[in-house]
């Protein structure tokens, strides 16, 4: 059990997507790939799903944050990855600009999205943390996979 003062960390995975920075809580990925052009498309699949790919053997969906966030598109650089995590019993991944960095958060220090978002991103969002001069946006991994 901690202790009253012991500060609450978490470790994050930073990732730029539409000139944002995201978040991810560290214990959600499963494993980070590079980008591939060997998307399948689905038929009548949400605009923001790019396709399915096949990662040893199991099919996984992947999400464009851009589209979901209706975030400013951009042409993919070989920096591009798909960041893949598990929340439950779903896997999905996420399109990735550039892959940041893994730090830690005080949680104590996180704003709370009912002080900052409003609109259709905020209901994905645990939160937003000051990185330096930069804000990163924690992702809720579990509300942003669900069907």
């Amino acid at each position: 059990m901690m202790a009253a003062n012991e500060i609450f960390k978490k470790k994050f995975l930073v990732f730029a997507c539409g000139g944002q920075l995201f978040g991810v809580d560290i214990s959600t990925i499963n494993t980070i790939i590079e980008k591939r052009d060997d998307l399948t498309r689905i038929p009548k699949a949400a605009n923001f799903i790019d396709g399915v790919i096949n990662l040893r053997g199991e099919i996984i969906p992947v999400m464009n944050l851009k589209k979901r966030f209706n975030l400013p598109l951009s042409e993919e650089t070989e920096d591009a990855r798909i960041v893949i995590v598990k929340s439950t019993d779903i896997t999905m991944g996420i399109s990735a600009d550039r892959v940041k960095d893994v730090i830690e958060i005080d949680m104590q220090s996180v704003e709370k999205n009912e002080d900052i978002a409003a609109g259709s991103i905020d209901e994905f969002l645990t939160g937003c943390v000051a990185l330096g001069s930069e804000i990163v946006c924690l992702l809720d991994i579990h509300k942003l996979v669900q069907p």
